[in-house]
């Protein structure tokens, strides 16, 4: 039997929104502990409500008076990047990864077709100093949003990527391979030939051209807080490198990106989205021994970190 609109909305008159009162903390855990039927322990039981997850201890509820001041200023497209780094908002791409090492050559064109004809928003290529005449004819025939992920020496990739198209994002990590092998494959002097090379490319071409690799500290069992700090120091070491060999901050802060790794909890990876952005925006101001309230500056927009 289906209940009457008379049932269901007793009083036509009363206007629910208007007669919800705001309440504090404490009476909204009242009417919690009433709803678990008034547990023995309230405090514990209070407690087993939030949520600790990669880190982080979310709150069952928060009030409107917890949330921290300024959020409401903050625009999309705008300094610091709380809301992301397009005005027009974030474009989420689909993207499918083709490792040049162990592919076979002969069946790039029908998997570049495949590519094509499921409508991919981006395509990564991982490649080597030996598959560098590969990867440059790949680029030729890939028009969307391409990520060049370098494994090896940067050096050899100078002349590619000076002359590297707008829809291609090249990306080396080269402390980050140090740190996860334990050595330096190349040799000792081959982190320093990299940033060589780097700034090298840079002046030639604005590109991103350091990818700081978070997604092998998460895979490594790194939680989401440890993974921002690893990736904000390499991203700033390379930042310091890179003004040490002549390069403005805007150049400097140009030439990072992010890669993220992804787990099981789809909303602690938003957040370290978020406050991966903010903080690297706090430590562009510290570069810029500016505020971070000051006015636009070329080194604010230079900070909007690309993330994937």
């Amino acid at each position: 039997m289906s209940q009457s609109s008379a049932e269901l909305f007793p009083d036509p008159s009363m206007k629910l929104f208007e007669d919800f009162s705001s309440l504090d903390r404490k009476t909204w855990e009242e009417r919690i502990l009433k709803d678990l039927k008034n547990p023995e322990d309230p405090k514990s039981a209070l407690n087993r409500l939030k949520w600790n997850t990669e880190g982080m201890v979310i709150e069952p509820f928060y009030l409107s008076d917890e949330i921290p001041q300024g959020l409401e200023k903050q625009l999309p497209g705008s300094f610091p990047y709380l809301r992301g780094i397009q005005a027009n908002g974030n474009a989420w791409l689909t993207e499918q990864t083709v490792d040049l090492r162990f592919v076979d050559p002969d069946a790039l064109d029908a998997l570049l077709q495949e590519f094509q004809d499921h409508e991919l928003g981006s395509v990564r290529l991982i490649a080597g100093e030996k598959q560098l005449g590969l990867a440059k004819e790949m680029l030729q025939k890939i028009k969307g949003p391409c990520f060049l992920d370098i494994r090896g020496p940067l050096k050899p990739w100078t002349d590619i990527l000076g002359s590297a198209g707008s829809n291609v994002r090249p990306g080396c990590d080269p402390l980050g391979d140090l740190a996860e092998n334990g050595y330096s494959v190349e040799g000792a002097s081959s982190l320093a030939a990299d940033l060589d090379s780097a700034a090298e490319i840079i002046k030639k071409n604005s590109v991103a051209v350091f990818c700081v690799r978070g997604d092998r500290f998460i895979c490594a069992g790194a939680d989401h807080p440890t993974s921002i700090a690893l990736i904000l120091s390499s991203a700033a070491y390379y930042v310091s490198e890179l003004l040490g060999r002549g390069l403005s901050l805007e150049q400097s802060l140009g030439a990072i990106h992010v890669r993220h790794g992804i787990s099981s909890s789809f909303f602690p990876e938003i957040a370290t989205l978020r406050a991966t952005r903010h903080l690297w925006s706090q430590i562009a101001a510290f570069f810029a021994g500016k505020p971070m309230d000051g006015a636009d500056e070329p080194w604010k927009k230079a900070a909007a970190l690309y993330q994937s």
